[in-house]
């Protein structure tokens, strides 16, 4: 996606005497308790045209996930993203979806090396809302949840 830069901390080169990226990542937030955006404000969902969504410029820490010391990747996104499809809703149920930026290290698993903001389909349910999050979709390794978007029945 445009605007949205790659972490640098991937597989840089180790060579004697440097350090594997695991570990820069891991030194460089070492104080880093949780994952998040840097500000409330940051990668804010607005609502597009039909079942679309607008994802917000921004800064966030992810923590990687696929291993217990990969760290944490920091994130930019410098340009608006525009028109992100939601699925179409179902005709009896609601449905919670969730808007998430994912990390993709090739070290890890895959052989890409990414961050992808993306929408996750859940599953039509009744009763489903914002506060229960019932069906609400699994959250793919390395993710950082930016919102919960309550699709009503149509």
């Amino acid at each position: 996606m445009a605007g949205l830069e790659v972490p640098g901390a991937f597989n840089q080169n180790f060579t004697s005497p440097g350090y594997a990226a695991e570990q820069t990542r891991r030194a460089v937030f070492v104080d880093c308790y949780a994952q998040g955006t840097k500000q409330w404000s940051d990668y804010a969902i607005t609502a597009h045209a039909g079942m679309a969504i607008n994802v917000g410029t921004g800064e966030a820490l992810v923590a990687g996930t696929s291993s217990s010391t990969q760290g944490y990747y920091y994130v930019l996104n410098t340009s608006l993203i525009s028109g992100l499809s939601v699925a179409a809703s179902n005709a009896t149920n609601p449905r919670i979806d969730a808007v998430v930026l994912t990390i993709q290290d090739s070290q890890y698993l895959g052989g890409v090396d990414s961050a992808e903001i993306q929408v996750l389909t859940g599953t039509p349910t009744g009763g489903a809302n914002l506060t229960n999050l019932t069906g609400a979709p699994s959250t793919p390794a390395s993710s950082l949840v930016l919102a919960y978007i309550l699709v009503p029945a149509t």
